[in-house]
């Protein structure tokens, strides 16, 4: 299979500033492109993040209408309440209902999230359960998996978990960490996997980021996104890195023609050599542009 462009194609009309109060406060999205990152669409339900983490608050009302079934690692059940936040936080960055008058507005509005337990509610999780709610996910219709942790060190289960989801196609996107300095960071630097660092509204790095050669991609490294209840909140580090990208893929996956095997490469191709700082307009418009040719 080889990768071509379709030629060029004539320009979507901009679409217009969503309604939702806080978007003017959302520099992630906002410096990424603004309303121009929706120019080809607001994403699809058909396209599943799977966030892999403490559960996602399903009734905050930005997020509500956008969660599909999951399922908790730690239980076995389908009990996917978020005892924690953080899932809840990541959910909101990734796909937080845009346009719709309240709170923020998502990078893939559009998209379903599908919680998937594996920490409780300290943060904490095995490398069983890990690897559990990622297979879960690649196994269930999940598009993107979004690991936004870090690991004490490499886990083989969770190695063999990526290895399984990678080869079904699903994209894997992980944080890559909060630890200055070019340690590898594991899900994060583990062969195939997207992995996010963060970067400033000038695009420099946070000194917190960790940053190395197995460093695909980095992003916003704070975003204003969905708490658990009713409320909002500003949120920083790679996590909120790694759902920005995340977001950005389902958005892709969404509105685009590119399968998801392409999307690595032409992310990579948009991408800057010194801090890796994904073009986010350019890596649409290379998306929407891509068609696939076999011979």
């Amino acid at each position: 299979m080889l990768l071509a462009f379709a030629g060029a194609a004539a320009a979507a009309p901009k679409p217009a500033e969503p309604n939702d109060p806080l978007w003017l406060r959302q520099w992630a999205l906002r410096t990424a492109g603004g309303v121009r990152v929706w120019q080809w669409g607001h994403g699809s339900p058909r396209v599943v993040v799977a966030v892999v983490d403490t559960g996602v608050d399903g009734s905050q009302p930005d997020l509500r209408g956008g969660v599909v079934p999951g399922w908790n690692a730690l239980t076995g059940d389908t009990n996917t309440a978020d005892d924690n936040g953080h899932g809840t936080l990541v959910a909101g960055i990734i796909g937080a209902h845009g346009d719709n008058g309240i709170g923020v507005a998502g990078y893939c509005w559009r998209c379903s999230i599908m919680p998937v337990k594996v920490l409780d509610a300290a943060g904490h999780g095995t490398g069983a359960n890990i690897a559990a709610g990622i297979t879960w996910a690649s196994t269930h219709g999940a598009s993107v998996i979004n690991l936004s942790f870090t690991l004490d060190h490499a886990d083989p289960l969770v190695e063999t978990a990526v290895e399984q989801a990678l080869a079904r196609g699903v994209l894997v996107v992980a944080a890559a960490g909060n630890v200055h300095g070019a340690v590898p960071q594991y899900p994060a630097a583990y062969p195939g996997v997207i992995s996010v660092a963060g970067v400033d509204p000038a695009g420099a790095l946070y000194p917190w980021a960790s940053f190395g050669p197995w460093t695909a991609v980095s992003t916003a490294g704070c975003s204003i996104t969905t708490r658990v209840g009713r409320g909002y909140q500003e949120f920083c580090g790679s996590s909120a890195a790694a759902a920005a990208l995340s977001g950005l893929l389902g958005l892709a996956l969404s509105d685009a023609p590119a399968s998801a095997p392409q999307l690595p490469a032409l992310l990579a191709h948009e991408t800057a050599l010194a801090t890796r700082r994904v073009s986010v307009l350019q890596f649409l418009a290379a998306a929407s542009l891509a068609v696939r040719r076999t011979g």
